[in-house]
């Protein structure tokens, strides 16, 4: 495996010195003087210890042999980290693709992720409570516990199997103490935030907690499209949450959670930003494919030459103005339940049981082309049969998705061979439907020169997916020696996908007119080994290596049936991975500063990799024989003093694609550059505190810059899609705070994001193989604001 694990022989110098630094520190901090100092954070670093559940039990993140990064209550706060596209700034690596708004995201780790439209499974799965919430969407951050994010192959341990890594939201659990806060802040674009909370203990066996949280604010983009500039990028959240634990005896706990989200306001909207004229060439010197680009030279609406003045207007406007010809409304609603049972059979076995249920759906007005002109419609369709632009089509406005999903997983963990051997085994079983209902219309405005006559190409694209997985697990830690320990882990998983299709006759569009397919069976394992060795009670150094998949499918939208109703194309195959990681892990005194430092280091290999090219105005998802990441995760923690910290992450991603070609849809394509993957991405701050005097309370301040290099929102830069480069940027964040107010349980802060009004692009949708458009979405201007917290 070692041999494998080349960097410095292709990396430039300074690769091979940082390799060199990661050896010199690993030497230093296990010296014995670094045993020998103490100071004042002491007390505050043993209080403040990190645990994750990366094993499925309560650790110390710095004794976890495997790259992990973990946000707990206090840090979410301090970083304003609000919702999933906060994340990044936080975690070394992480990056939040967006594509057609901002409600439309997906987690990208190690450069694995999952193409929008496509609906292959996720590389990076998403949980709450220990429970998959597959399609959730967007989701509000208050009184949580921590955030844990488990980079790499994942499957041994965690409901479902993936090839990029695990994110794990943990809301707060009820405790046996009344208590409880309310948080309240407002900023410009008219931000309004309440989020709070109630703890109460009913008698000695139950305890109840429950939250809510409400946000609401104006949107910074303007639609010049439709009235005199639509208000775009709007926030309407509510959530609403309630908790029971019940601990009727020292060996039973039951808890359960409920939570209902409403996600409302108007998205943010693509920005038509490059179009293909006919007979332009790509970077490798072939024509570029641009099916419909000669209707351009046509005239749209009569006028000539539309296209180049849609483009030409897109690049006047403002940075934040844009031109679309839908109003990106967004709606949707969710119903989370998840309850876990656990029951110590003796001082050594525990029997544990975890239910979830989700639930999810959503509606988005969207205009995909993002230009003000209807080349492609979703939605609100004009019905060309009739000649009558505007007449909708029936119980289908907008692009429609929803989710409906349970699991349960039952294991029994313990100890045996006198505490060495840790185990944990169990089975798995979940259903995930998931279904679009989705509209489309191209080029329905194009006059052909005959009076009430237009053309157009209408389609409705939808059906549902249904995915069967069942599994069981094993993973075993054995104590070799006090410092070396082994870890083991399998999974063998059996996953049946069945598919259904919406009809193409939009005069029948209803939600039960469906055609019926065949489904497809897969079953692959998942595993992990790993040694770790503790050099002393501060220092930790790991290897591991690991192995997970995702699986095959039909790509719906484009499959076609054959007489029995059967899929007879359109199929991609199952993605598999393997990779190895090594790993430093530091939480002690360096001379007399209290540190914190990880360092990992990856190599991945990914077969048959899937990725989704945009043809016939549908995602097709395909195989790319071969890719390879590689790169390294960096972050570090100093309390120089009780009143000074300062710290950092760091990321390197080295993705290509080995093999390139691939076919989708039945078409051959060159994939590349690797999409969604900046090689650099990193943060770094500092916070200063002092107690005031005259009991006025404890004030700090904190500094952070995040910057990432740049990279491609789509996997075909070098042939069908230009013009899909996103330019790196850096984003500056302050917050000035006053903890414990006069001696209250009262505390104000008031914030500032993107201090220097940073315009950057976080992301895109390109159709050059489908119309020859590319569109991007802008990141946030800068905001600030007060908040006030009441702790009772």
């Amino acid at each position: 495996m070692i041999k494998n694990f080349s960097f410095a022989s292709q990396r430039p110098a300074y690769f091979k010195a940082f390799l060199a630094t990661g050896i010199a520190l690993s030497a230093l901090m296990s010296a014995p003087l670094l045993a020998q100092t103490s100071n004042p954070a002491d007390e505050k670093a043993e209080s403040g210890d990190i645990i994750v559940t990366a094993r499925r039990s309560d650790e110390k993140l710095q004794d976890v042999p495997v790259s992990v990064a973990a946000l707990g209550a206090e840090q979410l706060t301090e970083q304003r980290i609000l919702s999933e596209a906060d994340l990044q700034i936080a975690t070394p690596g992480l990056i939040l693709r967006q594509t057609s708004s901002n409600n439309q995201i997906n987690f990208a780790l190690r450069g694995q992720t999952v193409d929008a439209f496509s609906g292959t499974a996720p590389a990076v799965v998403v949980y709450m409570n220990e429970v998959q919430v597959a399609g959730a969407g967007t989701q509000s951050f208050f009184d949580m516990q921590s955030i844990q994010v488990f980079k790499g192959p994942q499957g041994t341990l965690f409901g479902r199997n993936a090839t990029g890594g695990a994110v794990l939201y943990q809301v707060q659990s009820p405790t046996d103490e009344l208590g409880g806060y309310l948080t309240a802040g407002y900023g410009n674009f008219n931000n309004i935030e309440v989020n709070g909370a109630i703890n109460a203990p009913l008698g000695e066996a139950v305890a109840v907690r429950l939250g809510a949280s409400y946000r609401k604010r104006d949107g910074f983009q303007r639609n010049l499209a439709i009235g005199n500039g639509l208000e775009s990028n709007q926030i309407d959240y509510q959530a609403y949450r309630a908790s029971v634990l019940l601990t009727p005896g020292d060996r039973f706990e039951n808890l359960t959670t409920f939570q209902y989200n409403t996600d409302d306001g108007r998205a943010s909207g693509l920005k038509l930003t490059s179009i293909n004229a006919v007979g332009s060439k790509g970077p490798d010197g072939k024509a570029l494919e641009t099916p419909t680009a000669f209707l351009y030279n046509l005239g749209l609406n009569g006028t000539p030459n539309a296209a180049d003045k849609e483009l030409a207007r897109n690049k006047a406007a403002g940075f934040y103005d844009f031109y679309n010809s839908e109003t990106n409304d967004h709606k949707s609603r969710q119903y989370f339940i998840s309850n876990k049972t656990s029951y110590e059979l003796s001082d050594t076995v525990k029997l544990t049981n975890i239910f979830g249920y989700n639930n999810v759906r959503s509606n988005d007005v969207i205009d995909v082309d993002g230009a003000g002109l209807p080349w492609i419609i979703i939605g609100n369709v004009p019905n060309t049969q009739t000649a009558t632009p505007g007449a909708n089509l029936p119980n289908a406005e907008g692009y429609n998705w929803y989710t409906k999903q349970w699991s349960n997983e039952t294991q029994i963990s313990g100890k045996i061979m006198d505490d060495k051997l840790n185990y944990i085994v169990g089975v798995y079983l979940g259903d995930v439907k998931q279904g679009t209902l989705t509209p489309t219309c191209a080029f329905c405005d194009i006059q052909l020169g005959i009076p009430n006559m237009k053309w157009g190409n209408q389609n409705v694209f939808g059906g549902e997916r249904e995915n069967k997985s069942k599994a069981v697990f094993a993973q075993f830690t054995y104590k070799i020696s006090d410092p070396l320990s082994f870890t083991a882990g399998y999974r063998h998983t059996w996953e049946n996908q069945s598919i259904t299709r919406a009809p193409r006759d939009r005069s029948v569009l209803l939600p039960n007119s469906v055609t019926a397919f065949a489904s497809l069976k897969v079953n692959k394992p998942s595993w992990t080994l790993s040694l770790d060795y503790k050099v002393n009670d501060d220092l930790l150094l790991y290897i591991a290596q690991r192995g997970s998949f995702r699986t095959a499918g039909y790509n719906i939208d484009n499959t076609v049936p054959d007489a029995q109703g059967r899929p007879s194309n359109n199929a991609y195959g199952t993605e598999t991975t393997t990779d190895v990681e090594a790993g430093i892990k530091f939480a002690g005194d360096l001379g007399l500063v209290r540190s914190r430092i990880n360092l990992a280091l990856y190599n991945q290999s990914v077969n048959d990799i899937q990725r989704a090219v945009y043809l016939g105005i549908a995602a097709v998802t395909g195989n790319v024989d071969k890719a390879r990441i590689r790169g390294f995760e960096f972050d570090a923690n100093f309390d120089i003093s009780s009143n000074v910290e300062i710290g950092g992450n760091l990321a390197y991603t080295d993705a290509v694609y080995n093999d390139p070609d691939a076919i989708a849809g039945g078409r051959n394509f060159v994939y590349g550059p690797y999409g969604d993957a900046p090689k650099w991405t990193g943060s770094a701050f500092a916070k200063v505190s002092k107690e005031l005097s005259n009991n006025l309370g404890t004030a700090y301040l904190r500094g952070e810059i995040y910057t990432q290099s740049s990279f491609y929102y789509s996997n075909l830069a070098n042939t069908f899609t230009v013009n899909t480069l996103i330019d790196g940027y850096s984003l500056v964040n302050l917050r000035a705070g006053l903890d414990n107010v006069g001696g209250s349980q009262f505390s104000l802060v008031a914030y500032v994001q993107n201090l220097t009004k940073k315009e950057y692009y976080v992301g895109g949708l390109d159709l050059g193989a489908v119309i020859g458009t590319s569109a991007r979405l802008v990141g946030t201007p800068r905001t600030f604001g007060i908040q006030g917290t009441y702790t009772f």
